[in-house]
């Protein structure tokens, strides 16, 4: 029997690579981005994001400014100041609107301007799925004082090790979605959420050094998943939306290592079960089945057998059952003496015994056989030596 316990785990994680917006077969024709521009929040607990596509508005102020198509979802198109509410928060964040009708039918709005457009082409970030990942995780299980981390240098080299600590992102997507889709490329549009398992099963009886992760990935969207955010300096920022691959990260498993108490605990019980399965058994048996008068019939039949030991020189009278299990008349046995041969010095010769066995199953229901020696008769006349 193996005790088993759960763990206290952290985790950290680190992301580098290098990639371009543009041209990818030209630099220069291409904007460099970094894991630095990348990855926001560049600290996130037990999550990760890596932009993969992103949409840009620079030299936002804010000033007053015309409506986008946007707000036609919220007011639709305008003519004249009446159809434009005043001192409205728009639930979108475009701004606060004025109630004037702008000169592109649009109602104006107060706030960061120009207004984000979301028809825009967005800007893929190139060569995102060779970015590399570095996941450390850290497990303790307590009950037992075992510590460990996916930080052995298996290979001696002191470098990451693929597939045990360091993943890369096109990797991870493959496996998340079992092969079908092996770059990022083809979700850079829309974002994914991934969930990264490390599991720790841990048999302690083969040694700590045995307990090490597997790791799997599973995507849990079907949705854009992106990020909006703005960098304000003052009264002016640059506006960016980013929209990318979210990696969540959890840590499962348990260690287990022989016990001899967990062992008794379990065999005592597992005898009791037993002892309670038979009397419940018994119960359905023979109360609760359509046949349960024959099994009780069956379970508490009596069977038995009539024996008698006579000895030779006491028999009183025999008893003769023919076939039909009728009783025959006494007869006298001729044979039958009353002396028994002396041995020299005097005592008397125990004879052998004759044992006559009458079966029950050869008597009728209503019959009886009653058998007399004279042991019993000298008894019942007072001679009880």
């Amino acid at each position: 029997k193996k005790k088993k316990f759960e763990g206290a785990n952290n985790k950290k994680k680190k992301v580098k690579g290098t990639g371009s917006i543009g041209n990818y077969s030209n630099w220069q024709k291409a904007i460099p981005y970094d894991s630095t521009d990348l990855i926001y929040p560049p600290a996130e607990q037990d999550a990760l994001f890596v932009t993969t596509a992103l949409l840009t508005t620079p030299n936002q102020t804010v000033r007053v400014c015309p409506g986008s198509k946007d707000i036609v979802k919220l007011f639709g198109k305008c003519t004249t100041n009446s159809d434009c509410p005043s001192n409205v928060y728009t639930a979108d964040s475009y701004g606060i609107t004025t109630g004037v009708c702008g000169s592109n039918k649009y109602c104006e709005i107060y706030g960061w301007c120009p207004l984000e457009n979301s028809s825009a082409p967005l800007g893929i970030v190139n060569n995102v799925g060779n970015f590399t990942v570095f996941v450390k995780v850290n497990v303790r299980f307590a009950a037992f004082g075992v510590s460990r981390s996916n930080l052995e240098d298996r290979d001696h080299n002191g470098a990451p090790i693929l597939g045990y600590n360091l993943f890369e992102v096109n990797d991870m997507l493959s496996r998340a979605t079992g092969g079908k889709m092996k770059n990022v490329k083809l979700l850079a549009k829309k974002g994914a959420i991934i969930a990264v398992t490390s599991t720790w099963n841990c048999n302690l009886d083969n040694g700590a050094d045995k307990c090490n992760p597997t790791f799997q990935f599973q995507r849990l969207d079907n949705s854009t998943n992106s990020v909006s955010l703005g960098n304000p300096t003052g009264t002016n920022r640059r506006l960016r939306k980013l929209i990318g691959v979210r990696f969540v990260f959890v840590v499962d498993g348990k260690a287990g290592k022989f016990s001899f108490a967990a062992l008794s605990v379990t065999f005592g019980a597992g005898l009791a079960y037993i002892g309670i399965a038979s009397f419940i058994t018994d119960i359905v048996l023979e109360r609760f089945l359509p046949e349960s008068s024959k099994y009780s019939k069956a379970k508490n039949e009596k069977i038995s057998s009539l024996t008698m030991a006579l000895s030779t020189d006491r028999i009183f009278e025999d008893v003769d059952l023919d076939t039909d299990g009728e009783k025959g008349e006494p007869q006298t046995n001729p044979t039958t003496t009353n002396e028994q041969p002396q041995e020299p010095n005097g005592t008397a010769t125990p004879q052998p015994v004759a044992v006559a066995q009458i079966p029950v199953e050869t008597l009728n229901k209503n019959q009886s056989v009653e058998l007399t020696t004279s042991a019993q008769l000298n008894y019942m006349r007072g001679d009880k030596s």
